[in-house]
């Protein structure tokens, strides 16, 4: 493995824990003093939230001004922010103290921690906001939740990753981290459907507004798999990155954007031909990237800078960095 700078000597805990890269950056000071605002209304769009794996809280940021207007509190290291269909609920799942957040998106002092198994790191709602899934950096795998009762509804050993949704809302996508699989999900029956075969270790992937392709990160080689979602299998490769991660594809299917962790670059991809385009510099170890809905921009969480990148889709280049406090993991936008 290269190294590139004191930050990436951390990347080998990186690799061995998996999906969400939990790696204890030094702290400092900045962006951490007063931390709750009770007062924000996180039902209203145009927002952006930014977990932390270290803090206790979720940053909200203003798309519009792309400044701070205030910080949610949840649970112990926040990896991951859900807000259900009607945004009246808030889910956050909270990786080191071993629980899910729900929180009144219309009033955050109203809150509560409910047990989640050991290490959560994504929580999913089905669009009829009856069920969620939760994955699990852990032994744990795929929890299914009812969201009336908050009781567990059933377990599966496997499902460690990411977890997305169809854009037609019948199945969920998965990367299996530890496992050298996509899965797909069933969230009617609770299982897994169908896994199919990439190699290596996928991190995280994205579908295209068509849903007809897949596009896996695939950090143990270096690659971003495509799959063909007709014949649930590989049809491409894309090589060159650098422990590629996080990933997302403008909505008009232009392009696909990767973060690589280990050099600090957005590498663009260009789906008419499959081939690279751009390079764009970023701070220390991107992590995860958002596009907005109307295709404008796209958030990047920078973990080890404890900044959020903000670049022009138009431009494909950075056009502001936004100081947060340390850690940022993944993000969330709500439009």
């Amino acid at each position: 493995m290269k190294r590139y700078n004191m930050y990436v000597v951390l990347l080998a805990s990186f690799i061995i824990t998996g999906i969400m890269g939990f790696i204890v950056i030094p702290s400092s000071d900045k962006q951490q003093s007063n931390p709750y605002q009770e007062n924000i209304d996180i039902a209203l769009p145009g927002l952006a939230f930014i977990s932390h794996i270290t803090h206790d809280y979720v940053t909200v940021i203003d798309l519009k001004t792309n400044k701070i207007i205030g910080k949610v509190q949840a649970g112990g290291g926040t990896d991951w922010f859900a807000l259900s269909k009607d945004r009246k609920t808030a889910y956050v799942a909270n990786f080191q103290s071993d629980n899910i957040t729900i929180i009144d998106a219309e009033n955050v002092k109203n809150r509560e921690n409910i047990p989640a198994g050991k290490n959560p790191t994504c929580i999913s709602l089905t669009p009829d906001g009856k069920s969620a899934l939760i994955s699990h950096q852990s032994q744990d795998g795929l929890w299914f939740m009812d969201m009336k009762t908050h009781q567990i509804t059933k377990k599966i050993s496997e499902g460690t990753g990411l977890l997305h949704l169809s854009p037609d809302g019948s199945k969920f996508y998965q990367a299996a981290v530890f496992r050298p699989y996509i899965h797909i999900i069933d969230p009617k029956t609770e299982s897994i459907s169908k896994s199919i075969y990439v190699g290596g270790r996928p991190l995280n992937l994205a579908l295209t507004p068509d849903e007809k392709h897949i596009y896996v990160t695939n950090s143990d080689f270096n690659e971003v798999e495509i799959i063909d979602t007709k014949t649930d299998s590989v049809i491409n490769k894309i090589n060159g990155f650098d422990i590629p991660r996080g990933i997302a594809i403008t909505p008009d299917g232009k392009y696909v954007l990767v973060t690589n962790v280990g050099s600090n670059l957005i590498t663009v991809i260009g789906t008419k031909k499959n081939s690279v385009l751009k390079k764009i510099q970023v701070d220390k170890m991107p992590t995860d990237i958002a596009v907005t809905k109307d295709g404008q921009y796209a958030y990047v969480t920078n973990q080890a800078s404890a900044s959020i990148a903000v670049i022009s889709i138009n431009k494909l280049e950075v056009v502001n960095n936004i100081e947060v406090a340390d850690n940022p993991i993944t993000l969330s936008l709500s439009e």
